[in-house]
């Protein structure tokens, strides 16, 4: 069984910290190998593929991350790692847009 170091505990891609008052905050975890490497934008891949590491990296913040301080870190952290690979911005903002809901009109 896996000891907790500093109060924390890696649990599949789940960072488990056990805070002074007894509570439990979840951030996204890393390896410490971690190579900032994604699909990058100019591959040669379909650009659903593009779409859908942006859309699931984001929504691992809405799953994963129990406060607002490990949410803004987490999206400086995906903001950086994009640009990294590559991705304009605008295309981030364009994945993340929520689709609109076409009602019929009867």
């Amino acid at each position: 069984m896996e000891e907790d170091v500093n109060n924390q505990l890696p649990f599949l891609d789940v960072q488990v910290t056990k805070l002074t008052d007894g509570k439990i905050r979840t951030t996204v975890y890393r390896k410490a190998t971690n190579t900032w490497l994604i699909l990058h934008f100019q591959s040669n891949h379909p650009a659903g593929h593009k779409r859908s590491c942006v859309k699931t990296l984001f929504r691992r913040i809405q799953t994963h991350c129990t406060d607002d301080s490990g949410k803004q870190e987490e999206i400086k952290y995906l903001h950086v790692l994009f640009k990294a690979n590559g991705y304009p911005k605008s295309f981030i903002r364009k994945c993340l847009k929520k689709p609109r809901v076409h009602r019929s009109s009867e």
